[in-house]
């Protein structure tokens, strides 16, 4: 690991800077038709530990189907707003097209698949299984509707996602390769003490601006932070989870689907006032007891709930099948 006093100073009148130490070993890859569900739950959802699975969407229509020029021809009157540019779909296809690193296209990133015509939701279902168990397609929540996610990003050469980050709620993120190549720079959430994370709501994003080339004048500590950089290529679903930091750049023209979850182990930052079992409350923030879920959303997962406070954390035990237990924690 470097130290700054190792990092070299840069000639006079130019801050120093420096770009993320690298980790060994990369991001393991399994085939979704070779491990056993049970072992990849184990190892990779209930362990925290990131991964690419491959062959997980193979069922999907989108993976032949969607390309830029299906876009533009077939929806290329749709208007879009990125960064608070209005553009048609084909005109931003267009420019996306002719993308480089030294001229970025605007990346059109976390878009709701609700809002676009739903056959294209019919193009990326079912969502793989190496998604699930997904507590969060449950009434569980003070929601009216399970708070899961399904976006669409489409960017050209050089684009690049704004902000190191790890996913709001605490969920984890599950990012399928449609089309094109990225590169993704992930850290582990014991590296936190050295991104800067901001206040408030943010506090899930760092403050540095260009992670890529840090000015250690202002973010000293990076010098200290390991990072861990791979690449995703289509057909390929990345599971990144709750905690881990991460950030994309584009390698080619890229077209991305990705979908929240949470599951044994999970810790959501909520804001709940009760918890909800098929519409009914079944319990406050301030309360201790157990409810049967009999014909529940969460069926083939678990069978009761058990939920309990102790301080500010609502502990919510699922049990079946040995996934075990996940947490909601009020946010701050």
């Amino acid at each position: 690991m470097s130290t700054l006093a190792e990092i070299p100073q840069e000639a006079s009148g130019r801050r120093p800077s420096a770009a993320p130490v690298i980790r060994t070993g990369g991001v393991k890859r399994v085939r979704w038709d070779s491990i056993a569900r049970r072992t990849y739950v184990r190892e990779h959802l209930n362990a925290l530990q990131p991964v690419i699975v491959l062959g997980a969407i193979n069922h999907w229509p989108a993976r032949v189907k969607w390309t830029p020029a299906f876009f533009r021809a077939r929806y290329g009157a749709l208007e879009v707003t990125i960064d608070d540019q209005t553009w048609k779909l084909r005109d931003l296809v267009d420019r996306i097209l002719v993308s480089t690193p030294e001229h970025p296209a605007p990346y059109l990133r976390n878009q709701l698949m609700a809002d676009w015509p739903p056959e294209l939701s019919a193009d990326i279902s079912p969502m793989p299984e190496c998604t699930r168990p997904n507590y969060l397609e449950s009434r569980l929540f003070p929601s009216r509707e399970p708070p899961t996610y399904v976006e669409f990003y489409l960017g050209g050469a050089g684009g690049a996602f704004p902000t190191l980050h790890y996913d709001n709620m605490h969920t984890h993120a599950f990012l399928m390769q449609i089309y094109g190549t990225k590169e993704y720079l992930v850290f582990a959430p014991d590296q936190a003490c050295f991104l800067y994370p901001r206040t408030g709501i943010e506090s899930n994003k760092s403050s540095i601006p260009d992670i890529e080339n840090v000015d250690l004048s202002r973010f000293p500590l990076y010098a200290q932070a390991e990072a861990i950089r791979f690449e995703l290529h289509p057909g390929e679903t990345l599971f990144v989870p709750a905690g881990w930091w991460h950030t994309a750049r584009l390698l080619t023209t890229s077209i991305t689907v990705s979908i929240n979850g949470a599951n044994a182990g999970t810790t959501l930052k909520l804001w709940p006032t009760q918890i909800v079992v098929h519409g009914c409350a079944v319990a406050d923030p301030t309360s201790s007891g157990e409810v049967d879920l009999l014909d529940s959303e969460l069926a083939g997962h678990a069978q009761r709930i058990q939920f309990n406070q102790r301080g500010s954390a609502i502990s919510l035990v699922l049990t079946q099948d040995g996934f075990g237990a996940f947490h909601v924690v009020p946010g701050m």
